[in-house]
């Protein structure tokens, strides 16, 4: 694991990066398992979640989410599928996603097959549904599922403001509105 010290990027262009950042949510309760293999780069003396943001908008690579823990002021950068899984945790965080380097070309190649349906046949096996917080809706949608704190997402879709995650073994189904020429997108384990 790389560990680097804040004072080598210069804080006018941390705070410039993130006022540049776009389509950055942030989703609550996730657990040690579902993040710390993602982990890429850590970075220590990082005095704030912003700072912390800023420096995933320099990364020169994909930085997908952030963590930030503000008790170490520790900055993780991660990336979908490809951390060096050397990082450990127990810890239960907040994840920042940062959408804009979650292009749905991407998600689509490396980590999803789809179907577009108009049967129904979904919707016994949706468990969960999240607001959206972007217009990234199918980028947000995916982090949903990939971070779900019970690690149960099997598939996810997107209508209108709400992102509707399903897992094929659920055994507690919510009700959920139909979805005509609907494009589910099913995960495919990494």
């Amino acid at each position: 694991m790389k560990i680097c010290f804040s004072q080598s990027k210069p804080k006018a262009a941390l705070t410039q990066a993130v006022s540049t950042t776009y389509g950055v949510f942030d989703i609550s309760g996730v657990p040690a398992i579902q993040w710390t293999s993602h982990v890429r780069d850590s970075y220590t003396d990082v005095e704030s979640l912003d700072a912390c943001k800023g420096y995933c908008r320099l990364e020169s690579g994909i930085c997908d989410f952030v963590v930030y823990d503000a008790t170490g002021n520790r900055c993780h950068l991660a990336v979908f599928g490809s951390g060096t899984g050397s990082f450990t945790s127990s810890d239960t965080v907040t994840v920042s996603v940062n959408t804009g380097a979650l292009t749905p070309s991407r998600i689509d190649t490396d980590f999803l097959q789809s179907i577009t349906t108009n049967d129904f046949f979904y919707g016994p096996f949706v468990y969960r549904t999240e607001s959206l917080q972007t217009t990234n809706g199918h980028q947000e949608c995916f982090a949903y599922c990939l971070l779900d704190p019970a690690d149960e997402c099997d598939f996810f879709y997107q209508q209108d403001n709400e992102c509707y995650l399903g897992d094929f073994q659920t055994s507690s189904p919510i009700s959920v509105p139909s979805c005509s020429n609907c494009v589910l997108y099913i995960y495919e384990s990494m």
